[in-house]
C-alpha cells in the first residue's frame, strides 16, 4: 500500500517559551486515526530537530507533506537548534535552497511557526502548497488549526479545502486570519494529496519500464536488430505513454497503462516529456539509416536484420563508415532514453537498465565477426 507520509519536524529552543509539541503530535495522530483514509497516511514525528538533520530526514522518508512546528521570529526566520541546543535561525534562502534539491516528492510544506509566511512565500516558488503564519500564533490556536487541517486531509479533501476547514476552526478568534495558504503558480488546488486510487510515481514507473524492457531497446544495431522491429517498438511506446494503451501488431489491446501525465512530480513529468522527444528523434535516425542502406543495397528489406552480411559485400570505405556511424547514433539515442529512465530508477532504489554497447565498439573489441576490411577501416 502506498502511503502519504507526513514528516513532522519539531523544535523547542532552550531560550524561548516551550511549545506544546507533544500535544500537537498527539492531536494530529488522533484526527488521522478517525479519518476515512487513516491506513493511507503515515505520521513520522521527529523532535529536537537540528538544521543538519533536515536533509537526512527528507532523504530517508521522502515525505509528501513536511510539517514544521516550532518558533519563528519577526524577520521570518525559522528557529532550529545547534548541536549545543542553542537557537539557530534559518533564513528563507537556506530553506528554499534545501527544498529546491528535494522538490520531487514534497507537495505540501506546513510551517506552524510565528511569522513563517515570509518563509512560505519563498518556498512556494518551488513547492506546490505552503502554509505559513502571518503573525504570532498561540499554541492552542496552532494545534486547533493543525487538527482540522489533517482531519480534512485524512478524509480525502484537497489542500485548499483542508486549509479552509483549518481556518474555520479559528473563526471568531484573534488568530482567524493568521494562517496563510500560498500556492505555487501553475499548481492545481483541486488535486488531492491522499487518494487511495492514485498510483504513486514509482508504481507508474514500474509499469512503464515494461514497455522499454524489450530487445528493440537493449540490443545493439549490429546484433541482428531489424529496423521494422525498432520502428514498431517506438510507435508502441509513444502510444502507451500518450494514450495509456498498448496494442499488438494485429490491433488487439494487450494492456492499459497510466499515461505519462499520470506522474505527480515535476522530475518524472519532465523526464518522460524528454523521452517522448528522444523517441521522435530516434524515429528520424531510423529513416536516415534506412535511406543509407537502400543506397548501399537497392533491394534492402526493412525487416532485414543481419547488417554484417551486407557490409561484407561493400567495397567503399566511406559507405561502411557512414553506415556504422549511423548505427552508433541509433544506439546512443536509445542509451539517452535508458539513462533518463535509470536516473529515476536509481532515485527510487530500483534495478537499472543495462546500456547498449555501441555497434562500432562491438566490432573493434572483436565481439562480432566482421570482414577484416571493415575492422581495418574502423581502426584507421
Amino acid at each position: 500500500m502506498n502511503k502519504t507520509k507526513i514528516l513532522f519536524l519539531a523544535t523547542n529552543t532552550s531560550h524561548a517559551a516551550q511549545l506544546a509539541l507533544d500535544e500537537e503530535i498527539r492531536a494530529i495522530r488522533y484526527k488521522i486515526r478517525l479519518s476515512d483514509y487513516r491506513d493511507h497516511i503515515e505520521l513520522i514525528p521527529n523532535k529536537a530537530v537540528r538544521l543538519g538533520d533536515l536533509l537526512d530526514y527528507l532523504n530517508e522518508h521522502k515525505p509528501q507533506i513536511v510539517h514544521f512546528s516550532g518558533h519563528g521570529n519577526e524577520t521570518g526566520e525559522i528557529i532550529l537548534v545547534d548541536n549545543d541546543g542553542k537557537s539557530n535561525p534559518v533564513s528563507k534562502e537556506k530553506l528554499q535552497a534545501l527544498f529546491t534539491t528535494l522538490k520531487d516528492n514534497i507537495k505540501v510544506i506546513f510551517l506552524n511557526a510565528c511569522y513563517s509566511s515570509v518563509q512560505g512565500k519563498a518556498i512556494a516558488e518551488i513547492i506546490d502548497f505552503v502554509i505559513g503564519m502571518d503573525s504570532s500564533i498561540e499554541d492552542e490556536a496552532a494545534i486547533e488549526f493543525s487538527k482540522s487541517f489533517y482531519s480534512a486531509i485524512g478524509f480525502g479533501r484537497t489542500v485548499q479545502e483542508a486549509f479552509e476547514q483549518g481556518t474555520l476552526s479559528l473563526k471568531g478568534t484573534p488568530e482567524e486570519k493568521t494562517p496563510q495558504l500560498i500556492i505555487r503558480e501553475g499548481a492545481d488546488p483541486s488535486k488531492k494529496i491522499v487518494d487511495p486510487n492514485i498510483l504513486s510515481d514509482l508504481d507508474i514507473l514500474k509499469q512503464h519500464r515494461i514497455i522499454f524492457d524489450r530487445a528493440a531497446f537493449c540490443v545493439s544495431c549490429i546484433m541482428d536488430l531489424s529496423l521494422r522491429e525498432l520502428s514498431d517498438a517506438i510507435d508502441d511506446v509513444q502510444a502507451a505513454l500518450n494514450t495509456g494503451s498498448l496494442y499488438s501488431r494485429s490491433g488487439n489491446l494487450l494492456k492499459h497503462f497510466p499515461t505519462k501525465n499520470g506522474y505527480s512530480t515535476d522530475d518524472f513529468c519532465q523526464t518522460f516529456t524528454e523521452i517522448i522527444d528522444c523517441l521522435t528523434s530516434l524515429k528520424r535516425l531510423l529513416g536516415v539509416f534506412k535511406d543509407t542502406l537502400q543506397k548501399i543495397n537497392p533491394n534492402y528489406d526493412f525487416d532485414y536484420a543481419n547488417f554484417l552480411s551486407m557490409f561484407q559485400s561493400i567495397r567503399q570505405k566511406t559507405a561502411i563508415l557512414k553506415a556504422i556511424k549511423q548505427m552508433d547514433n541509433i544506439d546512443k539515442k536509445r542509451n539517452e532514453i535508458l539513462n533518463r529512465l535509470n536516473r529515476l530508477l536509481q532515485k527510487q532504489g530500483e534495478k537499472e537498465f543495462s546500456l547498449i554497447e555501441l555497434s562500432s565498439d562491438l566490432i573493434k573489441n572483436g565481439k562480432v565477426n566482421v570482414d577484416k576490411k571493415v575492422l581495418k577501416y574502423l581502426q584507421n
